[in-house]
């Protein structure tokens, strides 16, 4: 007979009256029961699992079966629940990998977060991603029977623990992940996990028993092997505290998802088994390290820099101090774009990042965050922080290239310029005509007004540097369409699409989602298309719309994408709002030769698309931000017949697998169509512009007018929320 081990979570809370219990199962079964949970892969149960089709073993739940591969899993209860004080207790079989108690209120996983959180495989342990874009807004405990103690160690010695949070990597060693730093587990010794303790990625077979107690600033944990006679307190019990940890401010909120996740790296040769959970919430009796104490000890000053943040030519020696006497110091470095935060465990020590002991050396471009913690009667400070730039600078040296915003590109009205550079010092001049500057060209001291197609050359210089290369922005001002008596807003749904509008034609998979239409589901193979059922004008328009997009989590791809289209009244394969093309990279606009990559035997249609697509075909890989303008049905890739060319918009800050609500704003004057996606989150706005004769390419005054999406190989959730359509005056 298999041994079995168990694990609980719990809070000693005195104010025990005022405790509630969430869900206390006692074991699980496909429907709920008693005491007996149901779980399932849908939601018409109170748990969800997620990576592996639902299986038990009598009342345990195999949550990661014998013989999974790399992924990550999950086993969440669908309601938030309060996470101020709790205390949750489950049982499991551990598979010699990894088993991890999370809160969530994620927001960068779409259709992976909240109770459907996971994340990344193996030693990411289901919620972290070092290959794209890591979960937010969590806090993870990880019990590990595979990695290194310390990335340094040699060999694994025995299982451990460790809390993390946002951005803060499990592994050890570092899985290659961009941003790592390395971060110390705790042995769980006199527990082991494995059998024979030292023997990384095996297991005992026996049920384990762990607490954590949270009381609104302290974290125990707890554990012992139930299967070999162990209990709490005693010689047969593990247990490790943090101190100040800020479990509402880790995951943005005072309720967030609770579950637990497991990753998979090497094919799980062990089934790993949950055999109960339950979960309650207790009145906190200690403040969050946010929150300034009542009464008691003072929280610690800030830490300060010396030398401050800034641009240097070499490495820096940084001195960190604070003004609290007796104040421990904790610090990250971390690469520009990624935030690490410390944490002292306010017993002299640090629960997250190293302990300050003496100048940090900075050697290259990184921020540098700090916080200093006092004694158990006082609170930390807040986060400080300090970044700094790292170059080599010699007497042959140039200065950076300055740079022009907004960048170079064609507008409907005058632009003001400004023009930065990256050096330290440097003095900037300029010219207009596109003759080349030196200094004796302008002096630049402030945005430069663009109100004419013109060409801004520029150059800066340094003391100590050489006079840098010269930097050129075209700026092309174009009338947009005019207000005219006769413009006409004639398609208007700004706040979606709630009344399901008889106007609008849904082809093939399209279909209204409360006020939005799903142009895509994330399913394979998908042509779908949504057209206004009526003929518009498209001798000079503008039109706006927005849309969101739901990529699955890795390691499956996302793609491909959607378009805006506009299409004759007649075609050779269909007519109009009847129109479908091809699924995959065609986008469903497309209706070329159908083998595998082929890119010719494109029927000629009446049309034009501007596509928005997540999928690379020259790299074969997913999370693009492609566009372009096309015509007349040919392959809508970068191997079509130029001019049509494809754009890359994430240097402007663009990225659609973000999930973020992306705007599109698509102008049309008569000859040329300017094109501008926004960001609505963190506004970044990408611009672009293309000369064309639209009503040439659809073969008509008139034309219907929509979009398509289309999945292949890859998949996505693509979202349509509004769309608005005003046909204006051509320019003469």
């Amino acid at each position: 007979m298999r041994k079995r081990i168990a694990l609980i979570v719990l809070l000693l809370s005195p104010l025990a009256s005022r405790a509630q219990n969430i869900f206390n199962c006692q074991g699980f079964a496909a429907t709920s029961s008693g005491s007996i949970c149901g779980v399932s892969n849908g939601s018409s149960t109170p748990f969800q699992q997620f990576g592996a089709n639902t299986a038990f073993n009598g009342t345990e739940a195999n949550f990661v079966p014998a013989g999974s591969g790399h992924n990550g899993y999950g086993f969440n209860y669908k309601t938030a629940v309060t996470d101020t004080a709790f205390t949750s207790t489950f049982t499991f079989v551990p598979n010699g990998q990894n088993v991890v108690f999370t809160l969530n209120n994620t927001s960068t996983q779409p259709g992976y977060d909240g109770a459907a959180f996971r994340s990344g495989a193996g030693c990411e342990a289901g919620f972290y991603q070092a290959y794209g874009i890591a979960p937010n807004n969590v806090f993870a405990l990880e019990i590990d029977s595979y990695s290194l103690l310390n990335s340094t160690d040699s060999s694994f010695t025995y299982s451990s623990v460790q809390i993390y949070q946002q951005n803060q990597s499990p592994c050890s060693p570092n899985d290659a992940g961009s941003g790592y730093w390395p971060t110390t587990k705790f042995s769980t010794l006199p527990v082991p996990l494995d059998s024979p303790s030292n023997s990384q990625g095996t297991t005992t077979g026996d049920t384990y028993s762990a607490t954590v107690s949270y009381n609104g600033s302290i974290l125990t944990f707890s554990m012992y092997d139930v299967t070999a006679g162990g209990s709490c307190p005693g010689a047969s019990c593990f247990t490790r505290t943090w101190s100040n940890v800020a479990i509402p401010s880790l995951v943005d909120g005072t309720t967030a998802y609770v579950g637990l996740v497991a990753g998979i790296g090497i094919t799980s040769t062990h089934p790993l088994y949950v055999g109960s959970f339950s979960y309650t919430v207790d009145a906190p009796s200690a403040s969050p390290s946010s929150t300034p104490p009542s009464a008691g000890g003072a929280t610690a000053a800030n830490p300060t820099f010396s030398p401050g943040a800034g641009s240097y030519s070499g490495t820096q020696s940084v001195t960190l101090s604070s003004t609290t006497s007796g104040a421990n110091i904790c610090y990250t470095l971390a690469p520009a774009g990624l935030v690490v935060t410390p944490l002292p465990n306010n017993t002299g020590g640090c629960a997250v990042g190293t302990l300050y002991s003496g100048p940090v050396s900075v050697s290259s471009s990184e921020t540098l965050y700090a916080i200093a913690g006092t004694n158990a009667a006082g609170l930390p400070s807040g986060i400080a922080q300090a970044a700094y730039t790292i170059g080599t600078t010699t007497a042959s040296t140039p200065t950076s290239t300055p740079t022009f915003s907004p960048d170079a590109g064609t507008y409907t009205s005058a632009q003001s310029v400004s023009i930065s550079d990256a050096t330290p010092g440097a003095t900037t001049y300029y010219t207009t005509d596109g003759t080349t500057p030196t200094t004796s060209s302008t002096h630049y001291t402030g945005p430069i007004t663009v109100s004419s197609t013109e060409t801004l050359e520029g150059i800066a210089v340094a003391t100590g540097y050489t006079n840098s290369a010269v930097a050129s922005a075209a700026y092309s001002i174009i009338g947009s369409p005019s207000p005219d008596a006769g413009d006409a807003q004639v398609i208007n749904y700004p706040s979606g699409f709630a009344t399901q509008p008889s106007q609008m034609s849904l082809q093939n998979g399209s279909v209204y989602s409360g006020s939005s239409i799903k142009l895509t589901t994330s399913s394979v193979s998908l042509a779908n298309n949504a057209w206004y059922k009526t003929p518009v004008n498209v001798q000079a328009f503008t039109t706006t719309f927005t849309w969101t997009v739901s990529c699955p989590a890795k390691p499956a791809s996302c793609g491909d994408g959607m378009g805006f289209m506009i299409i004759s009244t007649s075609n050779p394969s269909s007519a109009g709002f009847n129109y479908s093309g091809f699924s995959g990279a065609q986008l469903s606009w497309a209706k070329c030769d159908g083998s595998p990559g082929a890119t010719t035997d494109c029927p000629a249609i009446n049309s034009i698309l501007v596509k928005f697509d997540l999928y690379n075909n020259s790299t074969n890989t997913d999370g693009a931000n492609l566009t372009g303008f096309y015509s007349g049905g040919v392959y809508p890739h970068e191997n079509a017949q130029p001019p049509q060319e494809e754009y890359d918009m994430a240097p402007s800050g663009i990225s659609m697998p973000s999930g973020d609500l992306m705007k599109a704003t698509l102008i049309y004057n008569g000859t040329t169509l300017m094109e501008t996606v926004t960001d609505t989150v963190t506004g970044a706005t990408y611009r672009n512009s293309y000369s064309a004769n639209i009503p040439l390419l659809v073969g008509g005054n008139t034309a219907y007018v929509g979009f398509g999406g289309s999945t292949g190989a890859a998949t996505v959730s693509q979202n349509l929320t509004s769309w608005t359509y005003t046909v204006e005056t051509p320019e003469s």
